[in-house]
């Protein structure tokens, strides 16, 4: 069997070689117009830099502060300690990962009988300045820069006095478990897509129990139909290039019939035909997606990062891989199709 197939695909080689240059060139030019699609489109629904604030913030209101008919110790009974506040956020971290951002949590601390109006900032996006864990800035009587406070049995230092707040904290992790968040704003540097602002509303949603939340709302329906579109293009183009070799592969077989017919006289099944004919599809399909990969790998992949960065983390292994699996299923099944008439034909066909 293996012989049949190499002395078939050598004899088609030789007899037809222009038509099997351009099946091989038909293959290559349309998986790197794949390759295109997938950078194209997926840099049109990730670059958000021109997005505007609020589509790239989420916001929530925890607490009704603004009650006037409750005290703060009717209001803050209802408020949840900044320890479990911290573990929500941790998490919404994780989710943002290494895009930029500017956290801004309001809130209030009590300190003997007075409460104290404070703030936290955790901020990378619009502030380079580095605090140590233990910093805070103090708007308070009684209290200068240099001095020390003590909250919740920690020591924190004191490195500025122009706070807003009585008392700023400079990162979610190093504020004191008593205080109770009232509200939270995370803005980021780039809107984020469908999938991170779901994660993240939904925890927001779980540990910080809101009465109010904004989050972006572009995004639902561009991502969906941006994400649907990819795949679908990529689909097209695949089906394309499946057919356009396939087209010229029957062709070649149509030529076939009176070699098929003396395999099937010498006692050849119409499985061995099939196979056969398979056997140099998947061959020229592998050697047209190894072509594809290398010049789009090779030479054009940095031109087009070089126009859109953003996409340079979309072309993974994993990416690839599933463009070849498409590529091969959908070939195969259209030539498994248009092969297997073929190949159980009669002898008696074959021969006239």
């Amino acid at each position: 069997m293996f012989t049949q197939i190499i002395t078939t695909i050598s004899n088609s080689l030789k007899s037809k070689p222009i038509l099997y240059l351009l099946i091989l060139i038909t293959q290559v030019v349309l998986l790197v117009c794949v390759y295109f699609s997938y950078g194209l489109i997926y840099n049109a629904y990730t670059n958000y830099q021109d997005a505007s604030e609020r589509d790239r913030s989420f916001s929530a209101r925890l607490l009704d502060y603004y009650n006037e008919t409750k005290t703060k110790d009717e209001i803050f009974a209802d408020g949840i300690s900044f320890d479990v506040f911290n573990t929500g956020m941790k998490k919404i971290f994780d989710y943002i990962g290494d895009t930029r951002y500017s956290v801004i949590v309001d809130g209030d601390i009590k300190l003997g009988d007075k409460y104290y109006y404070v703030s936290v900032y955790d901020d990378n996006l619009y502030s380079d300045k580095k605090h140590g864990p233990y910093d805070v800035s103090v708007n308070m009587d009684g209290y200068e820069v240099g001095d020390k406070i003590e909250i919740d049995g920690i020591k924190y230092n004191i490195v500025s006095d122009k706070s807003i707040s009585e008392l700023s904290f400079f990162s979610c992790e190093s504020a004191p478990p008593s205080v109770i968040p009232c509200e939270v704003s995370i803005e980021l540097e780039y809107q984020p897509t469908y999938e991170v602002s779901r994660k993240i509303s939904d925890t927001i949603l779980m540990y910080f129990n809101p009465i109010e939340m904004h989050e972006p709302e572009v995004l639902k329906l561009l991502d969906i139909q941006m994400n649907n579109t990819q795949i679908a293009m990529a689909l097209v183009l695949l089906a394309i290039s499946a057919a356009n070799c396939c087209i010229c592969y029957n062709y070649i077989n149509e030529s076939r019939r009176k070699t098929f017919a003396i395999y099937k006289l010498c006692g050849a099944r119409d499985y061995h035909c099939l196979i056969i004919s398979l056997a140099e599809v998947a061959l020229y399909m592998a050697l047209g997606c190894l072509c594809s990969y290398l010049i789009f790998e090779g030479f054009l992949k940095d031109i087009l990062i070089g126009i859109y960065p953003n996409i340079m983390g979309v072309y993974t292994k994993d990416l690839y891989s599933d463009i070849f699996v498409k590529y091969a299923l959908i070939s195969l099944v259209i030539m498994i199709i248009s092969i297997v008439k073929l190949a159980t034909s009669p002898i008696v066909v074959e021969r006239k």
